[in-house]
């Protein structure tokens, strides 16, 4: 999860909407059940549990 959220947040992908637009489409050219579109999915609805470890914390401030 934390690979996750630096990953998201590095590349200013957390807010994006254009990137949720994109996976949007994606996800509607796969077929129900394929394990893309689980996969896309996952990443369009991903919401940390935790909060920020200190690292990405910073890395937010420096997007923001």
């Amino acid at each position: 999860q934390a690979e996750i959220n630096i990953y998201l947040t590095e590349h200013g992908l957390r807010e994006n909407a254009l990137f949720r637009s994109i996976i949007q489409a994606l996800i509607e050219t796969n077929s129900q059940g394929s394990d893309e579109r689980s996969l896309l999915e996952t990443i369009i609805n991903y919401k940390p549990k935790q909060p920020a470890s200190v690292a990405e914390q910073q890395l937010t401030l420096k997007f923001e």
